[in-house]
């Protein structure tokens, strides 16, 4: 596999403080790669020098082999939604989409496609500053993904979201991933999402990568998938036929790595209300 993201010894300091000191890893073509850690890691501060955002104090960053400029704030076959949503607030859904069709040939017909997939239609006509945080989060989305990106950054995606959106989010990037084999860099807090998302993760700790974990080799862990009612757990049981998925109630409990969950999830599109790791990755953590 090629490279799609090579980061050697970077470093970056505001006000005096050292906020990534001498970060080095790559990610291959087609990954999906988690990124871990406290508040103040250095998470979000590293996505920003990878999309151009920041620019780095020393270290070298290329994305498909490119080098990244100093200062270069636009990367041609990345899309990325860092920290906040930030689309135009005074202007609809449909004004927005119509505004960053301009830079990507196609892209019109691509967003219409994920807003009828994110149930997004009502808000073509509102204004966006009055979505609320849920839907503030699809419509970035859909100007991300309306790119068609190669890769794709995206810093908590589901942060502050209510379990059924995030639920929806991540089948989304699921779909995205197989649909494409987009590379994809994903930080987050949520142990379960990154879990199931993605095939290796880095934990950052005081702007340094001190440890990584790969997935793809874990052992297997239990899954609780809670459905609205005992009849539609049954009904999902019923249509996988899986013996690694056993029902209690309204949830179906799911044994095997997160790889193969989401999998499953990705075939059969269950409508689900929660999704909990019984066992996720919180060894990471207990190492300090």
């Amino acid at each position: 596999m090629k490279e799609a993201i090579c980061v050697e010894g970077l470093t970056k300091a505001i006000g005096g403080r050292r906020i990534l000191d001498g970060v080095s890893f790559a990610v291959q073509e087609g990954e999906i790669v988690g990124l871990v850690g406290e508040n103040g890691a250095g998470k979000s501060s590293l996505l920003k020098c990878l999309t151009g955002l920041w620019r780095p104090d020393a270290g070298r960053v290329a994305v498909f082999g490119r080098e990244i400029a100093a200062g270069c704030g636009y990367l041609e076959e990345t899309g990325a939604l860092i920290e906040y949503p930030a689309l135009f607030g005074e202007y609809t859904l449909a004004e927005n989409i119509e505004l960053f069709s301009a830079f990507c040939p196609g892209g019109k017909e691509r967003a219409a496609r994920l807003v009828s997939r994110l149930g997004l239609e009502e808000g073509m006509r509102r204004k966006v500053g009055t979505f609320s945080s849920g839907m503030k989060q699809k419509a970035c989305l859909v100007a991300v993904l309306m790119r068609s990106p190669r890769l794709l950054i995206l810093d908590e995606p589901t942060a502050m979201l209510d379990p059924k959106i995030s639920l929806e989010l991540r089948s989304l990037i699921r779909e995205y991933h197989q649909s494409y084999h987009t590379t994809i860099l994903i930080s987050g807090h949520d142990l379960s999402e990154i879990e199931t998302l993605c095939g290796r993760v880095l934990k950052m700790k005081a702007g340094k990568i001190v440890s990584e974990f790969d997935l793809s080799h874990s052992p297997e862990r239990v899954y609780r998938l809670k459905f609205a009612d005992r009849a539609q757990a049954a009904a999902a049981l019923a249509r996988t036929g899986n013996a690694n998925l056993r029902q209690e109630g309204e949830s179906l409990y799911f044994r095997g790595t997160g790889r193969e969950l989401s999998d499953l999830l990705t075939e059969y599109r269950f409508e689900l209300s929660d999704l909990t790791v019984c066992n996720p990755l919180e060894a990471l953590f207990e190492e300090g």
